[in-house]
């Protein structure tokens, strides 16, 4: 095994794992070129593997926009944990609201497989998020007391959205701690710290490229699953609304 080969690979994952997110065009050709060798070698397609399997990594995609990789088990260094995030992340219910605000981000930037094929960069704003959250905890809570759906773990951080203020500024103009536009803003703090969102100011936020990658992830999740079918459910529901009244 070629030594230089295995400090490539390593220079390969590097550029992957490196904060702010590296664009492989606007990086110089270093990036690009070990993309293309990756491509184009099978032998150094199977170091870069076996060096991300050996840091608790595994690769998702390779693509010309760069490598795109996933931590793996509970073990791996790279796996972003809750109480890394936020140490005000302390009880299931904030934990959860945390988390349903990370996937209805997710829903809102693509809320179906074919949504992932489109080479787009979606954008949505803390106050879109916040209105579909809302909307998605109500329509929950209706269908769990009208015995339409057995009940989740999710549901509980939905009746704790619905309880807690929605935003009270700050005399600085911040969010005080216990708002529903904090928790939104935290998930977004969250995304960008990862490099899968940009921030384009005034509580705007578009997606990056890598995010597009993740979300063959999180597809499978069972709040992000929950969250996408309500939103479609109120989208079939509102073109019906207005099919009748052009009627």
């Amino acid at each position: 095994m070629d030594l230089n080969d295995i400090k490539s690979a390593s220079e390969l994952i590097a550029l992957a794992l490196r904060k702010p997110l590296v664009n492989p065009n606007r990086s110089g050709g270093l990036y690009s070129d070990l993309i293309n060798t990756y491509h184009a070698s099978g032998e150094f397609a199977e170091i870069v593997r076996s060096i991300a399997e050996g840091f608790g990594l595994r690769i998702l995609d390779v693509n010309e926009n760069g490598l795109f990789l996933a931590a793996t088990g509970e073990e791996s260094p790279f796996r972003a944990k809750l109480e890394t995030i936020n140490t005000s992340l302390l009880t299931p219910e904030l934990r959860q609201i945390f988390g349903l605000a990370l996937a209805t981000i997710a829903a809102i930037y693509y809320q179906t497989n074919t949504s992932l094929l489109e080479d787009m960069a979606p954008s949505t704003t803390v106050y879109q998020v916040r209105e579909e959250l809302i909307n998605i905890a109500r329509t929950r809570i209706e269908d769990i007391n009208n015995g339409d759906e057995d009940y989740s773990d999710i549901d509980e951080a939905c009746r704790v959205i619905l309880e807690i203020p929605v935003t009270n500024s700050t005399e600085k103009g911040g969010q005080k701690k216990n708002t529903l536009t904090r928790w939104i803003q935290k998930a977004f703090d969250f995304l960008k710290d990862e490099g899968f969102v940009k921030d384009r100011g005034n509580g705007e936020y578009t997606a990056y490229s890598r995010f597009r990658v993740h979300m063959r992830e999180f597809m499978a999740i069972e709040a992000y699953q929950t969250v996408a079918e309500i939103m479609k459910r109120q989208e079939m529901e509102i073109l019906e609304e207005r099919s009748e009244d052009h009627a």
